[in-house]
């Protein structure tokens, strides 16, 4: 760390002492002679680069960074390359200019999946895979004393999407999870400030203007950062598309999707994209924001032929949209014009970034100059502000962000707690087995035998033949009907005594496998104590 010769210093602080000070300066005549540009530089700026990642997972921290921090030229190489600038490219040639990467909104890898109606499969998915597939193993048992023989007892998260297939919309601004974090930089805030009012009071404007350039510069560059708008992307299914129920396999867990096609993409093929400037405005607005397409809209439903419940709801419109109407609030039109007047405000435009960037850099310079030439008490005073900018820092690195990134995965998709159910089988082989029976109850399955290969790709004599008796069972819907004809799937010895000595008690063992598991799925369907309070089968 650079550090000015002893004889500037010493003039500097001759000149901040020749100003008229408020309250007598303590420890003017201390001989201790303090580093305290080099004493920040041990906290380090990994703690302030890893901590600026947290501002898209924390509602309203982007305004609330008004607080002096070490670290600003890592913060200046880290997230300058956002904004796209020549000069910053040349300067950090090997930054991460995409920010979804940059924030870890899109870095991880999810386990495959298998689709079992349109029997498709994904080598791999994406990092909202591994976020549901993470909380699924995290998620508690539902049940799990279930009769059979243990070898690696897998469990089975059983992920009840319902008919979400309005849900989810592509290119949606998920709401961010409530957190009491953003409270918390008040005590970083309110360190700086009370040390800039210190430096004031006795007269050691130095220092003062450090602090004040260092509140400065984080608190632009939070806001520049923390502007872009958090979506969710994830492609359209095909018109008339099949459904979407399927299994993720390969962690911990098998966690089955029992749902419609667009409701299920957004886990498998979804996708978190952080966006800045224009494109991460809302929607435009619609035409009852303006006066003039609200009234033309009105007429043509009055002239249309509409039922008088119909007739009604436009009157009830026409009271809420026109002006000449007396309402609690004003006419939604006028929030057009508000919408203009904050949008650059609140959606400044990506260069932004770069020039926040160039003032972290400055403000870098500025206190390598400046901090030196301040008294001791100033130069006390500064280091207390990077402490505690250093603990708040070192608070927020500490956090789950994929748990964070998970609530807001599931808020988005409208899933709750209560719609993922876990269970824990004996053997794989039951477990597998339990997950084609909850995907026959809740619909027929044109290919089961795709799905068993899929998901055991053994090719031996027994497991071929208990894949071809599974696929037989799975066809046959006597076996799923849930009234009083209902058939339980049993395998007598003639279904093993098929195969020859030496693979026969296998094939037997397996079917014994596949049976435990119809009874543990039977008590689960049958049973809704075994479900979670206020949970059904869909």
């Amino acid at each position: 760390m650079p550090v000015l010769p002893t004889t500037f210093a010493e003039t500097g602080t001759h000149i901040s002492d020749a100003y008229d000070a408020i309250l007598p300066p303590p420890l003017s005549h201390s001989a201790i002679k303090l580093d305290s540009f080099a004493l920040s530089g041990f906290f380090g700026g990994g703690r302030s680069v890893v901590g600026m990642a947290a501002l898209k997972l924390i509602p309203g921290h982007r305004w609330c960074g008004w607080y002096n921090t070490p670290g600003s030229i890592e913060m200046a190489k880290q997230y300058g390359p956002l904004a796209h600038l020549k000069l910053l490219d040349a300067l950090f040639p090997e930054g991460e200019a995409n920010p979804t990467r940059l924030f870890k909104l899109d870095v991880k890898k999810g386990p495959q999946f298998v689709a079992i109606h349109s029997t498709t499969t994904l080598k791999s998915t994406g990092h909202l895979a591994h976020l549901i597939t993470r909380k699924a193993e995290e998620t508690d048992l539902t049940y799990d004393h279930f009769p059979g023989r243990a070898t690696t007892s897998p469990s089975i998260a059983i992920v009840n999407l319902g008919h979400r297939g309005e849900l989810g919309e592509p290119g949606k601004h998920p709401p961010l999870p409530r957190s009491w974090e953003t409270w918390f930089t008040f005590a970083p805030m309110l360190v700086s400030v009370g040390a800039c009012v210190m430096c004031a009071l006795v007269g050691d404007w130095f220092s003062f203007v450090s602090i004040v350039v260092g509140i400065v510069a984080h608190g632009v560059a939070c806001y520049a950062i923390g502007s872009g708008k958090l979506t969710l992307q994830h492609p359209e299914p095909a018109p008339k598309a099949r459904r979407g129920d399927g299994v993720l396999k390969g962690g911990k867990t098998l966690v089955v999707f029992v749902g419609d096609e667009r409701a299920v993409n957004v886990f498998t093929r979804g996708c978190f994209r952080l966006q800045y400037g224009a494109g991460a405005s809302d929607k435009k607005l619609n035409r009852f924001d303006d006066p003039l397409s609200a009234k033309n809209n009105i007429h043509a439903n009055i002239i249309s032929p509409s039922s008088a419940k119909q007739a009604s709801s436009v009157n009830h419109s026409v009271r809420n949209i026109h002006p000449s109407f007396n309402t609690k609030s004003p006419p939604r039109y006028l929030s057009r014009y508000i919408r203009r007047i904050c949008q650059p405000f609140l959606n400044p435009p990506q260069s932004l970034i770069g020039y926040s960037a160039l003032l972290l850099m400055g403000q870098f310079i500025i206190q390598l100059l400046l901090v030196p030439l301040g008294t001791l008490f100033g130069q006390l005073m500064f280091v207390a502000t990077v402490i505690a900018s250093w603990m708040y820092n070192a608070h927020l690195s500490s956090l789950n962000r994929e748990g964070i990134q998970t609530r807001i995965l599931m808020n988005a998709a409208e899933l709750k707690d209560i719609d993922i159910r876990k269970y824990q089988l004996s053997t794989w082989t039951a477990t597998v087995a339990f997950a084609c029976f909850v995907l026959a109850s809740e619909h027929p399955l044109d290919d089961p035998l795709h799905f068993l290969n899929a998901m055991v790709p053994k090719n031996t004599v027994a497991w071929k033949e208990w894949k071809r008796n599974m696929g037989e069972k799975l066809k046959d819907r006597r076996y799923f009907d849930l009234g009083a004809n209902c058939k339980k799937i049993k395998f007598s010895k003639r279904d093993w005594e098929v195969a020859d000595g030496k693979n026969r008690g296998l094939l037997e063992t397996l079917f014994h496998d596949a049976e435990d598991a119809w009874a543990a799925w039977s008590r689960v369907r049958h049973s809704p104590s075994l479900l979670k309070p206020g949970a059904t089968w869909v």
